[in-house]
């Protein structure tokens, strides 16, 4: 898996879409640096010297770089300080075998922000730990885990709205305890409570999702959990109590997907995880024309890498799940052709070059 560079999501080699925040280091200020210490030097007066250092200082820091100006200004340092102290109890309950990278720890149990919700229950870390922790017993595995989690879901809370629409909220999502309290959510809001009980008993877990989906309307959301032996399985809310891995959601997405990406507050493409991947690159001696991948859904053509993408420019490609799609492309917002794509089941590089003012494509092994 490709990491992409963070405030904007690269699908393959050149279809890009924009991710709603800047982190830390990527143009933070010495002003904002400051900001961060001051907080830290707060929190650390309020809950006093001997308990702040029962944390690892520097996973602290990270929080807080991760944390917005309003998040700290809004933030108790109480919390705060239980929300490190649960994930640093929680990180080695599992993975005796092969204990978490400090990277899988910071990327996937210690964000207190899971995608675009309301942080209006901060504290959710520790009261989601104290309501899973007696329901996963010591010793207890991880795929075990999350058969009792998911089950719990299934049998607790319920999944309102359509399942194929995957939507960037303009109100921004429901946080986890506003989902247990209200005990329903659509599969976006499940999807992210499911992601904070995961990362309560201490197992990484990140949102995934397809922006567009193959003769659907709109795309998926589902989770993904980090399994002992280093592999990340799946699930969705609309699978119910079924576990397993990501079967029965690999089987109901069989030949539907084009894009999978994951981790909404720095995206990495894992389409290859999902389906068999073709590679199209594309070539025009005009600079101002631009391609797009397009999928036929239940109510017409869409842009597969969701509403938020731009175009693949000239001398640049994307990777995307084998299937039927459309090519769209447009010179200097003037012309605009349309070729149907079938890559065959041998097809692993699609070649589209302008010639004479139309796309000429070719298929390779």
């Amino acid at each position: 898996m490709k990491r992409y560079a963070f405030g904007v999501c690269v699908l393959g080699m050149g279809c890009l879409a924009s991710v709603a925040e800047a982190s830390f280091d990527d143009g933070t200020t010495a002003h904002d640096r400051a900001k961060i210490y001051e907080f830290l030097d707060k929190v650390e007066t309020a809950v006093g010297i001997k308990e702040f250092e029962t944390v690892p200082y520097e996973r602290a820091k990270h929080l807080a770089e991760s944390l917005g100006n309003l998040d700290r200004l809004s933030l108790p340092p109480r919390v705060f300080l239980d929300h490190l102290k649960t994930v640093e109890s929680g990180k080695s309950r599992f993975y005796r075998q092969q204990p978490l990278a400090p990277e899988q720890v910071d990327d996937y149990l210690l964000p207190m922000r899971l995608r675009y919700e309301h942080a209006s229950h901060q504290e959710w870390m520790v009261e989601l730990a104290g309501k899973f922790r007696p329901l996963v017993k010591e010793g207890t595995g991880v795929d075990e885990a999350a058969v009792l989690i998911t089950r719990w879901i299934s049998d607790h809370l319920k999944v309102i709205g359509p399942t194929r629409a995957y939507r960037i909220p303009v109100c921004g999502d429901l946080d986890p305890m506003t989902v247990l309290r209200g005990k329903a959510g659509t599969e976006t809001d499940l999807s992210i409570f499911a992601v904070a009980a995961f990362r309560s008993l201490g197992i990484p877990a990140r949102l995934t999702w397809a922006p567009a989906l193959r003769n659907e309307d709109g795309g998926k959301v589902w989770i993904e959990y980090l399994r002992e032996n280093g592999e990340w399985a799946a699930w969705a809310p609309s699978c119910g109590s079924t576990c397993d891995g990501g079967k029965a959601l690999r089987a109901e997405l069989n030949g539907k997907l084009v894009f999978v990406l994951t981790n909404p507050e720095a995206p990495l493409d894992v389409t290859g995880a999902y389906a068999p991947m073709v590679e199209l690159r594309f070539e025009s001696a005009q600079q101002d024309t631009t391609a797009c991948i397009l999928v036929p859904g239940s109510t017409g053509l869409a842009p597969a890498g969701g509403l938020e993408s731009d175009g693949i420019k000239p001398g640049h490609g994307i990777r995307f799940a084998r299937g039927a799609s459309y090519l769209a492309v447009t010179s200097g917002g003037r012309a605009f052709f349309l070729s149907f794509l079938d890559p065959g089941k041998d097809c692993k590089n699609i070649l589209v070059r302008m010639e004479n003012g139309l796309p000429r494509i070719e298929q390779s092994p």
